[in-house]
């Protein structure tokens, strides 16, 4: 039996996660950016990961439909007396408190759950650490889940960020592409490293079939669909420092409970000039895609593997002479 395979790429430098197959081809599920408009009227606030842009889009919004509206009518209308301060906050010069937060929420006509998701998105923007920014996005996910004024796009962003960050998403995806994958979910649970359960795997499958990546054809069985998954470069961000952290932990795993004949794991220290550095970023790009094609013309893959690359500085650049 033939199955169809695809060779999951996740690239921390690019907007796209992107899915090749055999054929080459892509279809696009999502951009990135949320137009400004939909049906000519302004976009849900559920659709923005950067509070600054919705109030930016907000504004210029209001200049168009209503005379006089501006920084300053906005600054009054919410309470502000600093007649710049709507201005150097949409400029990034200055944040929102969580009270000034819930002002312009207000004086913007957010009500509810929308109030309540932008003074979310605002802690999201402004969290100094990846954990306080996944507590946010965590939290915005479940007001999104409960409005009725989430739009369905913004649930399918959701799903596109759920994919990424949790690492076995994409090896679910694999093993269906190379076996006949007909629904035993604890079974595709115990073909995984480190397992995970039966439910988390219902899960991923229903989540897969949710993004188009996976479908059932008419014999019961799961087939790999050819496709593209984007997020947002805000949400991207800390889905793909929660998913290659997950990684490299699995990597330290994998030194201790798998033979060495089963993997591989090597490194290198080297002294490099910029030049030099930008080269191997080069270089290293074209290696993963010539592993991917490697990967797309084996036709007797029985097994699924997890390559990350990690070039980064173990000492400060440009390093000066060290005086004795």
């Amino acid at each position: 039996m033939m199955y169809i395979r695809q060779q999951v790429a996740i690239c921390e430098n690019a907007t796209i996660i992107q899915a090749l197959s055999g054929n080459g081809t892509s279809q696009l599920i999502n951009k990135n950016v949320p137009a400004k408009r939909v049906n000519g009227r302004m976009n849900s606030v559920f659709m923005y990961s950067d509070y600054r842009q919705y109030m930016a889009d907000y504004i210029e919004e209001q200049k168009r439909v209503r005379y006089g509206f501006s920084y300053q009518f906005f600054a009054n209308q919410a309470g502000f007396k600093a007649r710049d301060f709507i201005y150097r906050v949409v400029k990034g010069e200055k944040n929102l408190s969580s009270k000034s937060a819930l002002q312009i929420a207000s004086a913007m006509g957010l009500v509810k759950k929308e109030a309540e998701f932008f003074h979310t998105l605002v802690e999201f923007n402004q969290a100094d650490s990846t954990d306080r920014k996944m507590h946010f996005y965590q939290k915005m996910v479940e007001i999104k889940q409960v409005s009725r004024k989430a739009p369905t796009m913004a649930l399918l962003a959701d799903d596109q960020v759920e994919y990424v960050s949790k690492w076995y998403h994409a090896v679910v995806r694999s093993i269906i592409g190379i076996t006949d994958f007909r629904g035993n979910y604890k079974k595709l649970a115990s073909m995984i490293i480190p397992e995970i359960s039966a439910i988390q795997a219902k899960k991923s499958v229903e989540l897969l079939i949710r993004l188009g990546l996976i479908f059932l054809d008419e014999q019961g069985r799961y087939q790999i669909v050819n496709a593209t998954v984007s997020t947002g470069p805000e949400f991207q961000s800390i889905a793909l420092q929660t998913f290659y952290r997950d990684c490299f932990g699995l990597a330290e795993r994998s030194m201790n409970q798998i033979d060495r004949s089963e993997r591989n794991i090597t490194g290198v220290t080297l002294g490099l000039s910029e030049r030099s550095y930008q080269l191997m970023v080069e270089r290293l790009n074209d290696l993963r895609k010539e592993f991917l094609f490697l990967a797309e013309d084996d036709n007797e893959a029985d097994r699924v593997y997890n390559l990350t690359l990690a070039l980064f500085p173990m000492a400060k650049a440009k390093i000066e002479e060290v005086q004795s």
